[in-house]
Formats: C-alpha cells, sequence, structure tokens
C-alpha cells in the first residue's frame, strides 16, 4: 500500500489541475454570458430614458443625464445615436471607444456591439442607437484566476513533498541495505573459535605479516597507492540542444463627410486650393503675416492660462524649428489655422472647450498654440497637405459635435491650412500662406476648410525676387 502511495497522489494532483482548468474556462465564459446580459439591460435603461424624455432630446442638459447614465453603467462602453440630422457620441471613457470619421467603434479585444435598435423621436427620422460593450468583467476575472492558482499551488505543493519523502525513504532504505552487507562481510572474517575471538589473520600485526593479509579486504578498499584516485570526478560537458473585429457603421450624412461623388452643398472637395496666384507676396519684408492683429499678452510661462496651449508669440519661432527639421530629414509639414466665425460668441468657455478638443484630436500639445481671441494654430509633424485637410475635416465634425449648442452652420469654424510641400520655406511665408487660406474661407461661405496649393514655378520667381531685392 506504501509504494502505491504515490501513484494516487499524482492521480490526485493530475485531477486538481484539470478541475482548475475546467473552473476557470466555465467561469469565464459565464462572465462573458453574463456582461452581455447586464449591457442589454443598461441599453435598454437608457433607451427608455431617451424615449419618455424625447421632448428635451436636443437639450444640453439631456444630454450630460445620458452621458451620466453611461458613465455609472457596468458593461456599456459606448453608444452612436445616429438619425438624419446628425450624429451624438457617448463614451465612458473620452477618445476610448469611438472613432468619428467615418463614425464607428474602434476595435478592441473583448469589446462586442449589442444589435441596433431603432426609437421614435419627435422631429427626427430614423434614429438609431449603436453600442459596445465590454464582454469581460475584470474584477471577477481576477477572483477567478486566484481560485484557479490556490488549487494549482496546493496540489504542486503536495506533489512537491511526496517527491521529497519518497526520495529520503529510498536514501534510507538504500543506506540501511548498505550497512546489512557490510555486517555480513565482516561475520564472515570471523572463525567459529567458541570464544568469538578474531581469525588470526586479522589478530595482534597480522596485517604486517604478508602471508595473512586477506586480498579480498585489500582489493575492496585499500587498493594500490599508485592506483587509487580521491580527486572529484571532472563534470560532463552539457549536451548542444482575435475576437477583434471591426464595428463599423455605414456612412451617415453629415455636414463633416466628404461626399464620395463631389457634389452638394454640405461636401469639402479637395479641390478648394488657394494657389500662388491668389496670394499678395509681400514686397519688403517676409515678415508680415497678414492683416493687423491685437498685440497678444506677454508670455507667461510654457503654456497660456487662458486655454492651455502655447503662447500666440511662440508660434514663429517653434514652426521655424519644425521647418528646419522637416528639411534635413526630408519630410513634409503642414500648418492649420482655425478660427470662429464673426457671427459665433466665441467667450472663454467655447475657447478653452476648442483648445482643449484640438490637444485630444491632434495629441499635439506642444505644436498647438493660440491665434489671436478666437483661433487655434495647431503644426503637424510629417504630415502632407491631403493629410492636413483630412485632420481639419476630422476635428471640424468632432467639435461641431461637442459644441453645437454655438455652432449651426459649417461655416461658422473656419481653417486655413498650407504645407512645406518639399520646399526650402521661411515660417512667415507658411504663415502667410495658412492666413490667406484663412482669409478666403471667410468670404466664401461654401468651403469653410481652404488650403494652399503650392506652385513650384511661381515659388520660384517669389524666391529669385527676394533674392535680388535683398
Amino acid at each position: 500500500m506504501r509504494n502505491k502511495l504515490p501513484a494516487f497522489i499524482a492521480l490526485f494532483c493530475i485531477l486538481v489541475y484539470a478541475g482548475s482548468l475546467l473552473y476557470g474556462a466555465y467561469k469565464v465564459y459565464t462572465n462573458i454570458v453574463s456582461q452581455k446580459e447586464l449591457a442589454a439591460r443598461e441599453l435598454n435603461g437608457i433607451q427608455n430614458q431617451i424615449i419618455n424624455n424625447s421632448s428635451r432630446f436636443y437639450t444640453e442638459a439631456f444630454r450630460e443625464e445620458v452621458q451620466k447614465r453611461l458613465t455609472d453603467s457596468n458593461a456599456l462602453q459606448g453608444i452612436i445615436i445616429s438619425w438624419s440630422q446628425g450624429n451624438r457620441f457617448f463614451e465612458k471613457k473620452a477618445g476610448a471607444v469611438i472613432r468619428y470619421d467615418p463614425p464607428g467603434f474602434i476595435p478592441r479585444f473583448g469589446y462586442y456591439s449589442l444589435p441596433t435598435s431603432q426609437i421614435d423621436i419627435p422631429g427626427a427620422q430614423a434614429v438609431n442607437i449603436y453600442s459596445t460593450y465590454n464582454a469581460i468583467n475584470y474584477e471577477s476575472l481576477v477572483l477567478v484566476l486566484r481560485r484557479m492558482l490556490a488549487g494549482i499551488l496546493g496540489a504542486l505543493i503536495i506533489s512537491f513533498l511526496t517527491m521529497m519523502v519518497s526520495m529520503l525513504r529510498s536514501r534510507s532504505s538504500a543506506s540501511g541495505e548498505t550497512s546489512f552487507a557490510q555486517n555480513n562481510y565482516a561475520e564472515e572474517n570471523y572463525l567459529d573459535t567458541g570464544n568469538d575471538e578474531p581469525a588470526q589473520g586479522f589478530a595482534g600485526s597480522a596485517f604486517d605479516q604478508e602471508e595473512n593479509y586477506d586480498t579480498t579486504f585489500n582489493d575492496d578498499f585499500a587498493g594500490d597507492d599508485d592506483n587509487a584516485d580521491f580527486s572529484v570526478p571532472e563534470p560532463e560537458q552539457p549536451g548542444g540542444d482575435s475576437m477583434d473585429d471591426v464595428f463599423d457603421i455605414p456612412d451617415f450624412d453629415d455636414f463633416s463627410a466628404q461626399g464620395a461623388s463631389g457634389t452638394g452643398d454640405d461636401d469639402f472637395h479637395l479641390d478648394d486650393f488657394l494657389d500662388e496666384g491668389d496670394l499678395a507676396l509681400p514686397e519688403s519684408s517676409t515678415t508680415e503675416t497678414g492683416s493687423a492683429k491685437p498685440a497678444p499678452p506677454a508670455p507667461n510661462g510654457l503654456y497660456s492660462p487662458r486655454s492651455n496651449i502655447g503662447w500666440e508669440a511662440y508660434t514663429h519661432d517653434r514652426l521655424a524649428s519644425e521647418l528646419h527639421r522637416s528639411a534635413s530629414s526630408e519630410q513634409d509639414l503642414v500648418v492649420l489655422l482655425m478660427e470662429c466665425s464673426d457671427g459665433v460668441n466665441c467667450d472663454a468657455k467655447l475657447y478653452k472647450k476648442i483648445a482643449d478638443e484640438a490637444v485630444e484630436v491632434f495629441n499635439l500639445h506642444d505644436l498647438t498654440f493660440e491665434y489671436g481671441s478666437r483661433g487655434v494654430t495647431v503644426i503637424i509633424p510629417n504630415a502632407n497637405l491631403e493629410e492636413g485637410i483630412n485632420k481639419a475635416e476630422s476635428f471640424h465634425a468632432r467639435l461641431f459635435n461637442a459644441c453645437f449648442e454655438s455652432f449651426h452652420s459649417k461655416s461658422d469654424f473656419l481653417t486655413g491650412i498650407s504645407s512645406r510641400s518639399g520646399r526650402l520655406i521661411e515660417a512667415d511665408r507658411l504663415l502667410l500662406e495658412a492666413e490667406k487660406a484663412l482669409e478666403k474661407a471667410k468670404v466664401d461661405a461654401g468651403s469653410p476648410i481652404v488650403a494652399f496649393k503650392s506652385d513650384p514655378e511661381k515659388y520660384r520667381e517669389y524666391v529669385k525676387k527676394s533674392a535680388s531685392q535683398g
């Protein structure tokens, strides 16, 4: 029975390992199912809240109520409400699960979408609600893993103790057998004399008498001095030897989307360019960067306390530095001048919101600066003119969704764009081009985003003219 005990313990440990794995798999599965059911109940509660308060659907207070309901949820992570007139985005954590252009959910591990649901809102048509939830409850998962680890660790300790006991017993048995053999050998070298005297071969100075020396004993224990080797043996040389699915939502007709056919009043066109022929070149100095504006306050620190972005006075020096770096690495660079139109009440609260959205969308805090009292300048390294237009359209859509109570027309927020386009250009010149593009956007009501497209021939003429005047 004692010999069979290690086998029983090994079988027990194997059962513990297998049981721990099955327990973990079952708990993970039930966790995923319960998260889906919880997300469905939370979404149903939000839908009922929207339906019961549909008369306040367009108010900012109702928007905050829905956002608070989503923030307090356990499974839901994001909601997109889409209707014929626009979209509304709600995220539990800003920028975590929703992309804005085109509207949809960012693919992430463990995130799934619930079926699309439709609701009726007075004054709105085809109102659809898209949602995504986290299928993994990490707190429950950690608890399950702890229990699995406890079971596996317990079985491992039992198996280790069993192995140690078996080794000690084997060593004890081997030591006992060795002692028994030595005792038998000693008894065989004694003669039965009746007085328990040892044999003469071992009596007195028997080892001094060569004829009485026991050669068998000599071979086993003493050996020849020349052949005895008690050195430590040399060590032997070692031998040489997605669960990630994209949950795209169909494109919506939005003021910020670029139409596939290039028609319609609400579309941005890549041919909304201002070229060299429309730019009045400065004759005397290239430091004039547009129409005169009130002098900005003196900088105090890295960021302005009014907006938490860079002071306008730092724009020129930082742009010059980035242009030098882009030219040395043969990269492109884009400058965006963005400004509220004259009809918008750009108070301190709205301006701070615009600055915060710019930092969040472009993710270039140290390259975002104030532009007057109503605008923002963004420097985008390693980007060409078309990429700059796309980024400006995305920001335009994001800003109108976040500040829908302040902006009512797409021309309420304007953008002028210019790029290095492989030219060795100065910061003054690039800012001048962007400002001229912004001025064109102000007079062209159908194009809130205008880009300056450089003409290489005219630019070379301008450079030669400036060199001759210098």
